[in-house]
């Protein structure tokens, strides 16, 4: 498959999307002990994310993926596999449900393109 004008919306959607990965990437592991910090930057990656293509699809994984992804790591952590430094709720930071969200839309979305 090479460049053409009719693929290249799909290149920059995909080049913004490893973007926003490796800014979430850098974002937990540079501010990981200012939470409220990685909280707001998270929020607005997923906006970013999201919109690249704002579709039931998008939300439902977003949601799932944060709601899932947490839910498992409460559970990992309540029975001791591992613990974050800084934990605000069921033993999570805030932020975690967010990059799960952004993981799972980032997934889903490189999936869906593999498969076209």
């Amino acid at each position: 498959m090479g460049i053409t004008s009719k693929n290249w919306p799909t290149l920059v959607k995909i080049s913004i999307a490893v973007l926003v990965y490796i800014a979430v990437v850098f974002t937990v592991s540079r501010f990981w002990q200012q939470p409220n910090l990685v909280l707001g930057i998270s929020a607005l990656l997923a906006m970013i994310v999201i919109s690249l293509k704002p579709n039931r699809e998008t939300f439902t994984a977003f949601i799932l993926g944060g709601l899932l992804g947490s839910f498992t790591e409460s559970i990992c952590i309540h029975f001791g596999a591992w613990s974050y430094t800084s934990p605000q709720f069921l033993g999570i930071p805030l932020w975690l449900p967010i990059v799960w969200g952004i993981a799972a839309v980032i997934i889903t979305h490189g999936v869906s393109e593999l498969l076209r």
